[in-house]
């Protein structure tokens, strides 16, 4: 079994000039734990994005999972 997927950041990182040519933001949350955080970090900074850590807490249980939120806003022109 494979540890790290590496597609959908690639697929992520090749995809996000277009994303950025069409949507004003483009933004993606992940779990603190995820071995794609170093690559995201990567592309938010070259985009020049903000990284927004957060807890999600569970409604049941009341436990709560560290995450990541990842937002890069287009430097296109406003429509």
């Amino acid at each position: 079994m494979r540890k790290n997927n590496p597609t959908l950041a690639g697929d992520l990182e090749s995809l996000l000039p277009e994303l950025l040519k069409k949507y004003k933001v483009v933004k993606w949350d992940a779990s603190k734990e995820n071995p794609a955080n170093k690559r995201y970090k990567e592309f938010t900074d070259k985009y020049g994005g903000e990284i927004k850590p957060y807890t999600e807490k569970d409604e049941d249980t009341g436990l709560g999972e560290e995450m990541i939120q990842y937002v890069i806003e287009s430097k296109r022109d406003s429509d």
